[in-house]
């Protein structure tokens, strides 16, 4: 019974069809859950404050205040998927940095990114500083 099944040439097409479309169904729902994020980050140093005894003392200074250390950083988000992404959670963490402004951009478009109301009030840079020693 079982290889006279194998036979007939009209039901192996109809159920090697039925297969691959449910297979192509499940993948395609699978791939599409998925999505992947390249990112790419950049530190380029401005300036450093620093006391040389041969050199002499060197200041870096943001609007008039004083700063150890002073960076230009770049973090570069890729969508190396197929799909577009509305509200994406993007989390970077600096330890003891301060953030004294933000720019954001679309590559190759005329189009920003427009931040959340916290996030906004997050990246308000306080004026209170405190003076190198």
């Amino acid at each position: 019974m079982g290889l006279a099944i194998l036979d007939n040439k009209l039901l192996i097409v109809i159920i090697t069809g039925i297969v691959s479309v449910f297979g192509t169904l499940i993948t395609q729902h699978l791939l599409n859950r998925r999505a992947r994020f390249r990112y790419f980050v950049t530190h380029d140093r401005v300036g450093l404050s620093a006391d040389d005894a041969i050199f002499g003392s060197v200041r870096v200074t943001w609007n008039g205040n004083a700063l150890a250390n002073l960076y230009y950083s770049t973090i570069e988000l890729v969508n190396e998927s197929m799909k577009d992404f509305e509200d994406v959670v993007v989390r970077v963490y600096t330890n003891n940095t301060a953030l004294l402004t933000q720019r954001t951009e679309i590559v190759g478009t005329t189009h920003i990114l427009n931040w959340t109301t916290e996030y906004s009030e997050q990246l308000h840079v306080a004026r209170v500083w405190t003076k190198l020693v």
